[in-house]
């Protein structure tokens, strides 16, 4: 069995660990440059994608199809989410248990700032809005949204990236070919 989306997407999992982890540690996430490299990691994730990609297409004598191109990158998603989701599960839940409520307290202010704009609205109806809105920051939705978003991202990111790394191979059948077996 070849273990290329194993070894790329722990490696993407365990980088994207550490980014996390520096820009919450150094940051203020509620700055522009705390939600800008809070992207990093989507970023982590297209790289060892196309390293996965490249590596499999190498395996199979530079032959590569769409669909074995998106089995690798969704693969290598894939364990890059399993590996980032259980850190993040630690993270909110033991390392940092305020986490979630401090998000949720930011959120309601930006929300009250955006609707305090609007004059036909009073502190009534404000309220009910962002109590409405905010009652999804909540540590069990959270962890699973993490888990649902990154299947989510896996499966499109590696719909767009296997368009660029698929390539046809010079008399071998790659078709006929799976280093998932």
């Amino acid at each position: 069995m070849n273990n290329t989306f194993l070894k790329w997407g722990a490696i993407g999992g365990l980088t994207c660990i550490i980014l996390s982890f520096a820009i919450n540690m150094t940051v203020h996430l509620e700055s522009q440059m705390g939600q800008y490299l809070s992207m990093t990691t989507l970023l982590v994730y297209i790289l060892v994608m196309i390293k996965a990609q490249l590596e499999t297409r190498e395996a199979q004598n530079d032959s590569l199809t769409y669909g074995q191109a998106f089995k690798s990158g969704f693969l290598t998603g894939l364990v890059g989410t399993i590996v980032y989701s259980i850190f993040w599960i630690a993270f909110i839940y033991v390392i940092n248990p305020n986490y979630v409520d401090a998000m949720k307290a930011l959120q309601e202010t930006k929300m009250d700032e955006k609707l305090r704009e609007n004059p036909g609205m009073d502190a009534i109806q404000r309220k009910q809005i962002i109590e409405m809105s905010t009652k999804t920051f909540t540590k069990p939705f959270m962890a699973i949204m993490g888990v649902v978003g990154g299947i989510v991202n896996a499966a499109l990111l590696s719909l767009i990236i296997s368009i660029f790394t698929k390539k046809k191979g010079s008399g071998t059948d790659a078709s006929t070919f799976d280093p998932y077996k």
